[in-house]
């Protein structure tokens, strides 16, 4: 049986729908400012990478102070911690810090995995022949933890001869075959 009856959308959502630039619809938005660092302020000059982002103002320093209004805080969130240490939430007052000291926790939670696994992390970057690597890495070999990259020389200078040959045939062949455990 059919019905005599059929839908009439609302043309309030569908004007909503298209006004959106992003996938949370609401509407109760929030204003988020940023403050972009200079190094990476034409990114977010060439397009925008927050939904709804408005450029306020350009800085003497080559930053950028950036305003969005979004509908739910997870909408800008990613976005931040992608771009950590380059942007700073100015506004609200309170989610920086509530964003950093969940940095901080899931920080914790890999520590905490890494050290109960018995692993260490680590990346290396073959164009520049650093390594950057998690504190629990370091200190598997001995090491004092170290920030930032790191030469290759550095895991290597206290790898045991005897296993140095074998490490560097299943670093290699890890490359060649695109595996990214050796």
């Amino acid at each position: 049986d059919l019905l005599d009856t059929h839908f009439n959308p609302d043309p309030g959502i569908d004007k909503d729908l298209a006004e959106e630039d992003g996938i949370w619809l609401s509407g109760d938005k929030k204003e988020i400012v940023f403050k972009i660092a200079h190094e990476v302020a034409s990114y977010f000059k060439r397009r925008r990478l927050i939904a709804n982002q408005v450029i306020e103002k350009e800085l003497e320093d080559g930053g950028l102070i950036v305003s969005a209004m979004v509908g739910h805080i997870n909408q800008v969130i990613p976005i931040v911690r992608y771009w950590v240490p380059h942007i700073r939430i100015i506004s609200p007052e309170g989610l920086q810090g509530e964003m950093e000291q969940e940095l901080r926790t899931r920080n914790e939670l890999l520590t905490l995995a890494e050290v109960s696994a018995g692993i260490g992390v680590w990346v290396a970057d073959l164009t520049t022949g650093t390594v950057q690597a998690t504190p629990q890495f370091f200190r598997l070999l001995g090491l004092e933890p170290i920030l930032g990259p790191v030469s290759q020389e550095v895991p290597r200078s206290v790898r045991h001869p005897d296993d140095r040959r074998r490490v560097t045939e299943g670093f290699l062949e890890a490359l060649k075959s695109g595996t990214d455990i050796y």
